[in-house]
């Protein structure tokens, strides 16, 4: 092999790169955080900014030595054809069964930060069998490829799914087996000193952690695994609260797409399930309404803040703030321009929907950029952080809005992510510009419900039948 290595101890290599992903795992969660705490107290950054290389260094290295271990287990299952277990228990490797295509391997390193445009132009350049080996051997790095068609990113998601699940199984199992993990403290006979308490309680807050992904996950994959409709998984990452990308219909072959974007509280976890649903409703009621063929993306690639109640220790983490609309619009754009490139035959017809927060998201992610979309739908928005729907970069006739007389967010303070999209019922035309539609009376997730008509003008506007939306 051309970088040195001619044998792997699996255990050893195993147990460095769980290590090491725990170390990712946490700099992802509290960076972010300390470099906002940082700034506002003025405290100076140095070593925040070593911490922020040595977390993209870790990005760059854990997924590799990851699939360095994945290749070593599955030679290792055919050692006897092989001849490749030495007595020591150690995987030794003859220098033809790795190098493969380990040109491809370094190119897809390089691919992170490039356009979804370049990325495809590479993608396309490779032949079946490269393409091939790096959905095998590279599941991570392909999975989350903008620009990468959305048939082999899903298998490739499939690949980190089931890895996923096998990890975080393994990681409890750990985490419950370590000494004084247990109840039985509490039950002994003896008082409970800080000491317990302090040790018990981090290991009970990761199993928790832990044990909400692996329901996440489970979700993710009980959809998966339904035939009808098909499901593919675009995306997928359990750091930080979780982020899932699951589209009802293949995007690549569609002739509308519609991509939703679940607001607060949004995470990877069984609450997940609701907005997989959400979009087999939206997915339904559009073949419904006719007009060819159809694609609904549930889009959960950036982290929602999880509080509706402002959190004084972390106010970006709260549903006020813009600051996870700002974080997240970049991706969002990312994804839309990867969505277009990959098409198979001509334009589709495209639409971005948001409920909640998610619309904040979108507003941030058309006014930063030119979003290539045909609609901008915000259900039960609280500001979309613009004025007006000139800043959208969008013909005003395609973008829509409604709140459900009844839903709470009606009463959310204005200004602080930007006017709401609707009028009100005193306004003889809408100050933002959007154009509403009806939906009926009912909660903030009363959207979907069945009967409600807005399920009806979600479907018209998906499905480019504006003249029915009403």
């Amino acid at each position: 092999m051309n970088d040195g290595y001619a044998s792997i101890d699996l255990d050893a290599l195993g147990q460095v790169v769980d290590d090491l992903e725990r170390t990712l795992d946490g700099l992802r969660h509290w960076l972010p955080g300390l470099e906002r705490d940082f700034s506002y107290f003025g405290v100076e950054t140095t070593n925040l900014a070593r911490l922020a290389a040595a977390k993209r260094e870790l990005e760059t290295v854990v997924p590799d030595l990851r699939e360095r271990h994945r290749r070593a287990e599955t030679l290792l299952v055919h050692q006897e054809a092989y001849g490749l277990h030495g007595d020591d228990g150690v995987v030794h490797f003859p220098g033809d069964l790795l190098d493969g295509d380990e040109h491809v391997s370094h190119q897809i390193h390089d691919q992170a930060g490039r356009s979804p445009e370049d990325v495809h132009e590479w993608w396309a350049g490779l032949d079946e069998t490269e393409r091939e080996y790096l959905v095998e051997y590279h599941p991570y790095l392909v999975g989350r490829l903008d620009g990468v068609p959305i048939a082999s990113r899903d298998r490739a998601n499939r690949t980190v799914l089931d890895h996923e699940i096998e990890r975080l199984h393994t990681e409890l199992g750990e985490l419950i087996q370590k000494p004084g993990s247990d109840t039985s403290l509490y039950l002994d006979g003896r008082p409970v000193s800080p000491t317990d308490v302090a040790g018990l309680l981090p290991r009970h807050q990761e199993a928790s952690r832990i044990a909400e992904r692996l329901g996440g996950l489970s979700v993710v994959k009980e959809r998966l695994d339904q035939s009808e409709p098909p499901a593919f998984l675009i995306d997928l990452s359990t750091h930080g609260f979780g982020r899932a990308v699951v589209s009802v219909g293949n995007p690549d072959e569609a002739g509308h797409v519609a991509t939703y974007v679940p607001g607060t509280g949004s995470r990877l976890d069984e609450r997940i399930r609701t907005d997989i649903q959400r979009t087999d409703i939206m997915f339904e009621d559009a073949q419904e309404a006719g007009q060819g063929s159809t694609a609904v993306v549930m889009w959960l690639g950036y982290d929602a803040p999880q509080d509706v109640v402002l959190d004084v220790e972390s106010p970006s983490r709260t549903a006020w703030s813009p600051d996870a609309a700002e974080a997240g619009a970049p991706r969002l754009r990312g994804f839309q321009e990867g969505l277009r490139v990959t098409h198979a035959e001509g334009d589709s017809h495209n639409t971005l929907l948001g409920h909640s927060y998610g619309t904040t998201v979108i507003g941030h992610a058309a006014k930063e950029g030119d979003v290539p979309v045909d609609n901008l739908v915000f259900v039960a928005s609280p500001g979309v952080g613009v004025d007006t729907v000139s800043e959208l970069g969008i013909d005003p006739e395609n973008v829509f809005a409604t709140t459900a007389l009844g839903d709470p967010i009606s009463f959310a303070p204005h200004r602080m992510l930007g006017p709401q999209p609707t009028s009100s019922p005193f306004d003889v035309v809408s100050p933002f510009g959007a154009t509403d539609f009806s939906s009926d009376i009912g909660g903030h997730s009363s959207y979907w419900n069945e009967g409600n008509q807005a399920r009806n003008n979600l479907a018209y506007i998906v499905t480019g039948q504006h003249d029915r939306v009403q």
